[in-house]
């Protein structure tokens, strides 16, 4: 998953170009999803195992499942989808595929947890990103130097999922299933 700090930085970015959403709904939206007790169910992730690392990531977040079951009528509902948006860019985007193949998802998540309190210092530095209460504990940070979540490569990152137009997606997605359905209904 991407770091709170990713997805704090991610909303309060959209949020900016977006004032009529409740910041405090779409906020609570955003962290709920790392919240869940079942992070298998509030990410909808597919069927896969850690074996073939790029594969896992490609199912870690489905967003179809998402828009099958659910609305983004309320700000609280777009947030939450902006954070499945986010990881699912993070998993399929962010990393070189070369690099991904050279590894495994140990490693994987290794890598990445001990980058994140790095990335934290320069995400706070910044976005002047303000923590929750309940997800405080995980503004830990640090300085150095990433090479993987470079500052650069993470700005950019923030900057185009922000920029997203969420509902325009969310669109494009239930009018696929929808295509879909009546594709199989002809006979």
């Amino acid at each position: 998953m991407a770091s709170f700090g990713i997805h704090l930085a991610i909303a309060e970015e959209y949020l900016k170009c977006h004032p009529k959403e409740n910041r405090q709904e779409f906020i609570k939206g955003t962290i709920d999803v790392d919240l869940a007790t079942d992070k298998i169910k509030s990410h909808y992730t597919g069927t896969t195992n850690h074996d073939n690392l790029i594969e896992f990531l490609n199912k870690k977040v489905v967003l179809e499942d998402y828009v099958s079951e659910n609305e983004i009528s309320t700000s609280y509902d777009r947030g939450y989808f902006l954070h499945l948006l986010t990881d699912y860019y993070f998993y399929t985007t962010f990393f070189d595929r070369e690099w991904l193949e050279s590894i495994d998802y140990h490693q994987f998540k290794q890598i990445l947890y001990q980058e994140y309190p790095v990335l934290t210092h320069f995400i706070n530095s910044t976005f002047k990103i303000e923590y929750p209460d309940i997800i405080e504990k995980y503004n830990y940070q640090i300085n150095g130097v990433n090479k993987i979540l470079t500052e650069t490569k993470v700005n950019r990152f923030i900057q185009k999922i922000a920029n997203l137009n969420i509902e325009n997606i969310y669109a494009f997605i239930k009018n696929k299933q929808i295509s879909s359905s009546e594709n199989n209904l002809k006979t």
